[in-house]
């Protein structure tokens, strides 16, 4: 299962496991104790399924033309949040489905190995062939802002000319023109 799919993994433990009797709770469920203590909409159980089996979702006659598959192959992602319903995810066309009306097939997984993942990008882990080395920390003090441009540059070593200094005319720039 590529690891895009945790996040969807997660939401439907912890749906199961809101639906599943406690000890600690009498042997009642979290949401039995929820829905005694505030009172909320009842919400439907669904027959629990394996997480990324293969689910066939049925497509309805508009949702499809007369010679195209009546089921789209799909991988079972959970339980719909606010709906009844079974997401199912078709990574070809990246369309998610809320529905009812799916066939199961939980001995399969959608993604079975390595070359089953459809449009899925791999990501590269890379090692380090040399050991970190550690530094020891370089406490910074400030400088003075400020001072002239011809400063900073004797400081660096480089000679840089005022413009009162250059005189050039127009004969000194044709004798370099004809050296170039």
């Amino acid at each position: 299962m590529p690891l895009s799919y945790w996040g969807e993994a997660l939401t439907s433990a912890v749906y199961l496991i809101n639906r599943v009797p406690s000890s600690t709770l009498d042997f009642q469920t979290p949401l039995q104790v929820l829905v005694e203590a505030v009172i909320a909409p009842s919400v439907p159980n669904l027959t629990p399924r394996v997480f990324g089996c293969v689910a066939y979702v049925h497509l309805h006659k508009h949702q499809r033309s007369k010679l195209a598959p009546r089921a789209l192959r799909c991988v079972f992602l959970g339980y719909a949040a606010h709906q009844k319903g079974y997401r199912c995810y078709h990574p070809p066309s990246k369309r998610m489905f809320i529905t009812l009306d799916v066939v199961f097939h939980e001995d399969s997984m959608y993604f079975s190995s390595e070359s089953d993942l459809q449009g899925e990008k791999q990501k590269e882990v890379l090692t380090l062939d040399h050991d970190i080395q550690v530094h020891e920390k370089i406490e910074l003090t400030p400088q003075e802002v400020g001072g002239s441009i011809s400063d900073d540059n004797q400081e660096m070593g480089v000679e840089v000319p005022l413009l009162s200094d250059i005189t050039t005319t127009s004969q000194d720039l044709q004798e370099e023109m004809e050296v170039i």
